[in-house]
């Protein structure tokens, strides 16, 4: 009976530790998921902190627009294509209103003077 009873304690024993050890990983588990938003979370407030940045600079560049009686988009354009190093530039409308827009930047390039570009760096510099 000795014999059987030792087994049994022995069971026991090794079913206590393995339930131990499922405890003990299902934490794991759990730290690992809350680790895991954490770090999406740190993720998500940099690009929300890099997102707010960005739009106060396109903020900024509204009364360049302005000043010179385009839009900011005909602005971002003129820009680009007075950039020495851009070659091509691909528009994206789609609406009949964007696509004139964007052609309409090729009348006001000579807005697009160097000290507009100046201004428009400085911003983009900050």
């Amino acid at each position: 009976m000795d014999n059987y009873e030792d087994k049994i304690d022995n069971l026991n024993g090794r079913i206590s530790k393995i339930s131990n050890q499922i405890s003990e990983l299902q934490q794991t588990q759990i730290n690992l998921m809350v680790l895991k938003q954490k770090i999406q979370w740190d993720n998500n407030k940099d690009m929300l902190e890099e997102t707010i940045q960005k739009i106060g600079k396109v903020k900024e560049l509204q009364p360049i627009a302005e000043r010179l009686e385009i839009s900011l988009t005909q602005l971002a354009l003129g820009y680009c294509l007075k950039n020495p190093n851009v070659s091509t530039i691909i528009l994206g409308a789609s609406k009949k209103e964007q696509l004139k827009e964007n052609l309409g930047t090729l009348s006001i390039m000579d807005k697009i003077t160097d000290s507009t570009i100046k201004d428009i760096n400085k911003v983009l510099d900050k």
